[in-house]
């Protein structure tokens, strides 16, 4: 039986993707079968459900009747009013008392603070990507961000979606509606990339892997262009391709700091023999675990070392941990993140 705790610990037996949402559930699993996870905590849809109906339920309602729904003008006005109640309404004291406590047992540092909605990863549903998340929160802010992920459920293109696919806003027992979020520390990355295990370009079951010094917003944001290695499965490097990385983000006083690589990384690659092996066998795993093929989003922290105090990159290779985070979005290929 699931528990109706509003804040839920990931190795809870019993959850599914109605109570934690898909990104979460994902993860929860993970957690389950013995993936080293960073620690986190699950706000589940009973506290967003308990947090809407205790004050908010009757204005929210009365403001999606006034929607005209091909109207995009009224569909902002609309989103945009229920946003702000949500943001200025106060937390019950229960449910406050309760997401507070366990965010004081959760280690200092940085967290992800992220949407994970219900109708994220079903298989009839393209919802992925329309709820906000946000990154290097302190522990003191966590609060404030759950609910701006609430708030976030009133997107613009969220509430037409969930219109469109005749989707209850505010009936949380349908089995596509509600949000639960993912508060989950954020590891300092020395290394980032993505693992595919089936070949993006020709569709055979090598492995790519693409990898960059720090974080992989150098990567997204077009400012390196990262190795790129394909592997056979027994872990055969096929093709190798290593590229010039002159920059790289890098978490510094909880930020996306970016930094210059030291001339003698911009040319190295930035994956060992040894850690490359270990990128290849997780993304293995993943796929069996799942059963399905993987695009896997990955970091890696390398030692304890990190940025010097002059914003150099230290990093002892060998000492390096491996860590898994929920999907970044969904589909028949579901994203991973490993750090």
């Amino acid at each position: 039986m699931v528990n109706n705790s509003y804040v839920i610990d990931l190795k809870e037996k019993g959850l599914n993707i109605e109570k934690i949402g898909g990104k979460a559930l994902n993860l929860a699993k993970m957690s389950s079968a013995g993936f080293n996870v960073p620690p986190a905590v699950i706000v589940s849809v009973h506290a967003y459900d308990f947090f809407i109906k205790n004050e908010l339920e009757g204005k929210i309602s009365k403001i999606l009747d006034s929607i005209d729904f091909n109207n995009e003008d009224s569909i902002s006005h609309g989103c945009s009013s229920i946003r702000s109640i949500i943001k200025s309404e106060e937390v019950p004291e229960n449910l406050f008392l309760e997401i507070n406590h366990k965010i004081s047992n959760l280690p200092d540092g940085y967290y992800a603070v992220r949407s994970s909605a219900v109708a994220e990863d079903l298989a009839d549903t393209s919802f992925a990507g329309q709820l906000d998340s946000f990154l290097y929160i302190k522990k003191e802010d966590i609060l404030k961000n759950i609910i701006n992920c609430w708030a976030s459920y009133w997107n613009d293109r969220a509430v037409k979606y969930r219109h469109d696919a005749s989707i209850e806003h505010l009936d949380t027992e349908m089995a596509s509606a509600g949000i639960a979020v993912l508060v989950q520390k954020m590891v300092s990355a020395d290394i980032s990339g993505v693992t595919f295990t089936a070949n993006p370009v020709n569709g055979s079951n090598n492995i790519v892997i693409e990898s960059t010094w720090g974080l992989g917003e150098a990567i997204a944001s077009g400012i390196v262009t990262p190795d790129i290695f394909v592997l056979s499965r027994d872990g055969n490097i096929i093709e190798k391709n290593i590229k010039t990385k002159k920059q790289g983000y890098f978490l510094k006083n909880g930020a996306n700091t970016l930094i210059n690589i030291d001339e003698e990384d911009r040319e190295k690659a930035s994956l060992n023999e040894e850690i490359l092996k270990k990128v290849l066998e997780t993304g293995i795993e993943l796929e069996n675990f799942f059963g399905v093929a993987q695009d896997i989003e990955w970091a890696i922290e390398c030692g304890n070392n990190g940025l010097s105090n002059d914003g150099t990159l230290n990093k002892d290779e060998k000492k390096h941990s491996t860590y898994l985070y929920p999907p970044v979005s969904s589909s028949n290929h579901s994203q991973r993140c490993i750090s």
